[in-house]
């Protein structure tokens, strides 16, 4: 056969999965966040509070810090706490078209 050959693009996927470091952590500090990509993508990271409310959404483009293929290393500094953020259990996911990537939990200190 000597037809075209139709390349089929990988679905997007984390690779590693999210975590957060250090967890717990101090507000007036913050954390690292560090997941990894298997193709630059446009993602979204919601931070949900222990209610279930949308506290924070943050967007990375793609081929961007937070958007690109490979190790991504995002910071939720002590900004983000101060911001009327309260210590307690705080969950997160990582969107990219409409398609979960991950989620996972963490817990911020007074």
């Amino acid at each position: 056969w000597n037809g075209p050959v139709t390349q089929v693009a990988e679905p997007l996927k984390v690779t590693k999965a999210p975590l957060n470091y250090p967890n717990p952590f101090s507000v007036s500090s913050g954390t690292l966040l560090g997941y990894e990509l298997s193709q630059d993508a446009d993602i979204t990271m919601h931070i949900f509070d222990a209610k279930g409310q949308l506290v924070y959404t943050f967007t990375f483009a793609s081929g961007e810090e937070g958007g690109k293929s490979g190790y991504n290393r995002v910071s939720l500094n002590s900004y983000l706490w101060t911001r009327g953020l309260s210590p307690g259990v705080y969950f997160y996911i990582l969107w990219s078209g409409g398609n979960v990537l991950a989620r996972s939990r963490m817990v911020a200190l007074p």
